[in-house]
């Protein structure tokens, strides 16, 4: 076990030292420390891969290093610009990543989800997340990022807001030898909810009616029920009121072997108890 931790800790170290060296490698190419030359069409230029507040970083940077990385251009691009964010906007976690003591790949989550943040209202939420990124789980540290950024900018976070509310969708892929089609939805929260809460909801009627099918068979049967409003409303009317658990019939040979069991087990009291 000595070993898988050492193993564990020198792998977190690395992917820290490798965020340092990204940084290192856009210094090296920041658009002055090349010697001037005659600008040309088409030239290299300068471009800004992170946030306000970082300096530029020359375009052609991205490819070296992504070679020697052995790694695609946009990944290396992505890797300097969060390596540009954390150590200029984001420096409480900046002195985390050069100890070695955070997971890289939390502290670049929050350098890209506060990109679109000025330099101050970042750091702003740099010193209200970073005493928190290691100690909690990734999902209740992204709710308190989450409402911190909101709290740093709420009109950045209002027209983020219209921006997401208009990359809803509905789309279907193309139908597959067996028939099958991927359908896939992004919605408002609130009608995912309702929507899975029904297909949950006549799943479970299918199995009570006798569908021994798996459950994600019998929910994308569901979904064919709903796609017809007449069928579905009169499946779920109908089972209106009925308890989850199916009455036992007595015509059933299982039933009748039950209810003889159950007699057998618990036989009727033939009067008061003796004292």
């Amino acid at each position: 076990m000595s070993l898988v931790s050492q193993a564990h800790r020198q792998v977190l170290e690395q992917e820290c030292a490798l965020v340092e060296l990204a940084a290192h490698w856009a210094d090296l190419h920041h658009p002055d420390s090349q010697p001037p030359v005659k600008p040309v069409a088409g030239g290299e230029q300068g471009r800004q891969l992170g946030g306000d507040g970082t300096p530029e970083v020359l375009e052609f940077a991205a490819a070296e290093l992504g070679a020697r990385m052995e790694t695609t251009v946009g990944s290396a691009r992505a890797l300097m610009a969060d390596a540009m964010d954390l150590r200029h906007r984001l420096p409480e976690l900046w002195q985390l990543i050069l100890a070695g003591a955070v997971p890289a790949w939390r502290a670049r989550k929050v350098a890209l989800a506060t990109r679109h943040l000025s330099r101050d209202s970042a750091m702003q939420v740099d010193a209200a997340v970073a005493p928190s990124i290691v100690g909690l789980p990734w999902g209740r540290f992204e709710t308190l990022m989450d409402a911190k950024i909101i709290e740093a900018d709420p009109q950045a976070a209002e027209e983020r807001a219209k921006i997401w509310e208009a990359e809803r969708f509905v789309r279907a892929g193309r139908t597959g030898q067996t028939g099958l089609k991927l359908l896939i939805a992004k919605a408002n929260a609130g009608d995912v909810i309702w929507f899975m809460a029904t297909v949950n909801r006549i799943a479970e009627i299918l199995r009570l009616q006798g569908d021994h099918e798996s459950a994600d068979v019998r929910h994308s049967k569901a979904i064919g029920i709903l796609a017809q409003p007449a069928c579905a409303l009169q499946l779920l009317s109908g089972s209106s009121g009925t308890n989850s658990t199916p009455k036992p019939n007595p015509s059933s040979p299982r039933s009748r072997s039950t209810m003889h069991r159950t007699r057998r087990l618990n036989p009727p009291q033939l009067g008061p108890p003796l004292s």
